[in-house]
């Protein structure tokens, strides 16, 4: 989370952040969300408009981390301060399913659920 935290923090490009964190065949739901996002490209669009403010975020493993052959998984608390004063900080707990593929560990599935840790 390091990295990530870090690349958020420098307004490092979508597909900076994009090839740091996920691989190209991931699938992610977000809550309140319809439809489910099955591959990096379908899923650009929202990490842009998350990146826009993304230094004002951070991420948090949690819980230890749970592994079996190339397959991890792991809970992140992720706290984003408000953009703006009087609005309210959000908060969410995303489970991340990561992968060990040929570009070494990257999350694979990610589903997110507001509230906190």
């Amino acid at each position: 989370m390091d990295c990530a935290n870090a690349l958020l923090k420098k307004y490092a490009p979508v597909q900076a952040i994009a090839d740091a964190m996920y691989e190209n065949d991931l699938m992610i739901t977000d809550e309140g969300e319809k439809g489910l996002y099955c591959d990096m490209k379908s899923f650009t669009g929202p990490l842009a408009e998350y990146v826009k403010d993304g230094s004002c975020c951070n991420l948090k493993m949690v819980d230890p981390i749970r592994a079996s052959g190339d397959l991890a998984a792991t809970f992140i608390f992720e706290h984003c301060a408000a953009a703006e004063a009087g609005e309210k900080d959000d908060d969410a707990r995303i489970l991340y399913v990561i992968r060990n593929g040929a570009n070494g560990y990257r999350v694979t599935m990610e589903s997110l659920g507001c509230g906190t840790y």
